[in-house]
């Protein structure tokens, strides 16, 4: 099935959205994201003007992954195309299963929205900001690194970016309930990242640090 009209339109919608502020805040960690709220309300009216819509289709847990299937379809010529996006579910402690999954659902769609988009994330997430000093190329990785991508590495640099420990990081990371292995794959790093810098995590780490347990 063609879907030359849908991909003109959704040309136009990537051409209208330049970029994404960063205006919700985290004062535990002290710095600035961009909320799914705040990414509905900027793609919203670049994909109505192109006459896209995104319907959600399905929703379903896998395991520990939260799997959400969506639909582009295009108004005026009918076209559509099937979206995917998988998302980890990452429960802890005070936060159970269904909490950790609507916490993923909402990453998802924040997610897919600025991929389907083309949305810069900013500038601590560009690759060029992350350090490579110690690359050597034609070097095999260790087998640990194998299955950290590039997600893992702005995790990394983000924490570097705003002043945390890595070492107390990881430390603190082996205490909580139901966290995956560090380093980790790209999607577990993206559903890491966003509990940490979006959720609870961050306070959490900073309560533990205050509490002298590193």
């Amino acid at each position: 099935m063609s879907v030359a009209e849908l991909a003109k339109a959704l040309c136009q919608a990537q051409g209208e959205v330049g970029g994404v502020e960063k205006r919700s805040r985290n004062d535990h960690q002290r710095f600035d994201y961009t909320s799914i709220e705040q990414m509905v309300v900027a793609t919203r009216g670049p994909l109505r003007r192109a006459g896209l819509v995104v319907i959600p289709t399905s929703h379903c847990v896998d395991g520990e992954t939260l799997v959400t299937e969506w639909l582009l379809a295009h108004a005026a010529s009918g076209e559509s195309m099937a979206l995917r996006y998988d998302m980890p579910i990452v429960p802890g402690k005070g936060r159970p299963m269904d909490k950790a999954a609507s916490a993923s659902a909402s990453q998802a769609l924040n997610y897919l929205l600025r991929d389907l988009l083309l949305l810069p994330r900013g500038e601590r997430e560009d690759i060029d900001g992350r350090d490579d000093s110690g690359y050597e190329h034609g070097r095999r990785a260790a087998a640990p690194q194998a299955t950290a991508g590039a997600a893992f590495a702005r995790l990394q640099a983000d924490m570097k970016a705003d002043g945390v420990d890595i070492d107390r990081l990881k430390a603190w990371h082996s205490t909580v309930d139901g966290a995956p292995a560090w380093p980790c794959d790209d999607l577990t790093a993206q559903a890491f990242g966003a509990w940490f810098f979006n959720g609870e995590g961050g306070p959490r780490f900073s309560g533990w640090l205050q509490q002298g347990a590193a």
